[in-house]
This record gives C-alpha cells, structure tokens and sequence, in this order.
C-alpha cells in the first residue's frame, strides 16, 4: 500500500493535473454568491433535508448537514465544498488517464483526452453551486464506476459489475446531472472487448442495467419517501396531446 502511494505521488502527470485543475478552477477559491448559494446557506437543517430529499441527492443532505451542525461560518462551509471538488476532480482526470493508458500511446494525448472528457467548459457550471464538493463526488463515483465496468468487461468476474453499481448509486444520491459520463467512458470499452454481436448485446445491456437500476431506486425512494414537485404529479399523455394540438391550432390563427 505504501509503495503504491509513494508510486502516485512520484507520478509527475499527477501534478499536471493539479496545475490544470487549478488554472480552470482556482479563481473560485474565492467565495462567490449566486442565488442558490444565498437560499442553501439561508436554509436550517430541516429545510436542506426537504429541499435535497426532493431531488433525490441524500449526500448533500449529508455533507451539508454535518457542516451546519457543526454551525461553521459559510465561509467556512463554502472552502471546504471548493476544496473537496478541486481533490475530486484531479482524481478524476488521474483515474482516466490510467484507465486509457495502455489503449493511448502517447502521453500528451493521455494528457488531454482526460481534460477533454471530465474538465471542460460544461463543468465549470457545477463550481456556481455551493455544493460543488458533492457535484464534482458525483463525477468522481462515475469515474469509478466506469473503472470497475471496465474490468467487469476484461474477466466478467461479478464482483465488479456489484461494486459499479454501488458506485453509480453514490453518484446518483450526489448529483444525477453528470451520471452520463459512466455511459461515456464505457461505451468506449463495450467496442473494445466485444468479440461479436452476442457480446456487444450483452455488454450493451450490462452497461444499460449499471446505468439504469441506481436511477431507478433513487427514483423510487423521492417518490415514495418525498412529496417533490420534480417527480409527483400525474401525467395523462392523451390531454397533453389535445392541449397541444388546441395550442398549435390558436398559433395558427
């Protein structure tokens, strides 16, 4: 264990991506206050665990209670957020870059193909939200789901597809906004180890069910534990149909 970690910290790209985290994302170091940062902070405990449970995201409720517990100043709370996202992000790119290294022969291109995939410009949203720590966990616990589907498609071996799913149900109880990246990165390695159509198929639907049954159980317990107004609500598809039809109809005249 010792020697693995010493082997990490030597590892020079590392530090490659610790300087390109912090060139993208440093200048949030400092506290900035959108609208839902001003409502999460005003919020007490109860109402961060209505509000959070409604969206299915139960580790926010976690992170954020114990903060508030803790009764920390939000600028506290706020680096602390920051902090985890910047360390979740740098692993991220870090276990993308192994994951393709021994398909991606070039280093640069180890380099950047990371960056492109989990540090773009549609991650820079996330960091507006006080809990960017949990967002960018979110993505993290796709990385890893994605590292462990990855050996599941090497050796089938069960214990992998397991612990992949469990992954993706952090993620889900984090921020289901990002859980596309699981797809993503695995699709790549569905065309790499499928040998013919009944492996593909097979793959495909593993990938599908690894995806989909956290979805479905996080779903599941905001529908039956939360009156949320994202998920309650009943929805007759053939009056939808007439009013849009009647309001096609008024535009037209």
């Amino acid at each position: 264990m010792k020697e693995r970690i010493k082997k990490i910290i030597l590892n020079k790209n590392l530090y490659y991506f610790i300087m390109i985290t912090f060139v993208f994302f440093g200048t949030f170091a400092k506290m900035e206050y959108a609208t839902d940062t001003y409502c999460t902070l005003a919020f007490s405990i109860r109402e961060t665990i209505t509000q959070f449970a409604a969206l299915g995201r139960y580790i926010v409720i976690l992170f954020l209670g114990i903060l508030k517990l803790i009764k920390l100043k939000p600028e506290s709370i706020y680096f602390i957020s920051f902090a985890l996202s910047l360390v979740c992000m740098i692993i991220s790119l870090f276990k993308v870059y192994n994951m393709i290294m021994e398909d991606v022969k070039d280093n640069i291109l180890r380099i950047i193909i990371p960056v492109l995939i989990i540090l773009n410009i549609f991650s820079i949203e996330l960091f507006l939200f006080i809990e960017k720590g949990v967002m960018l966990f979110s993505i993290l616990a796709c990385v890893l789901a994605a590292e462990k589907m990855k050996k599941w498609l090497e050796n089938k071996q069960k214990r992998y597809i397991i612990q992949a799913c469990i992954y993706m149900l952090i993620a889900n109880f984090s921020y289901q906004g990002v859980i596309g990246i699981f797809v993503a990165i695995s699709l790549i390695y569905i065309l790499k180890y499928s040998k013919n159509i009944k492996d593909f198929i097979v793959n495909n639907i593993a990938v599908a069910c690894t995806y989909g049954i956290p979805t479905i159980i996080d779903y599941i317990l905001v529908k039956f534990t939360v009156r949320g107004d994202r998920v309650n609500g009943e929805i007759i598809l053939s009056e939808s149909i007439k009013k849009i039809m009647a309001n096609t109809r008024k535009n037209d005249k």
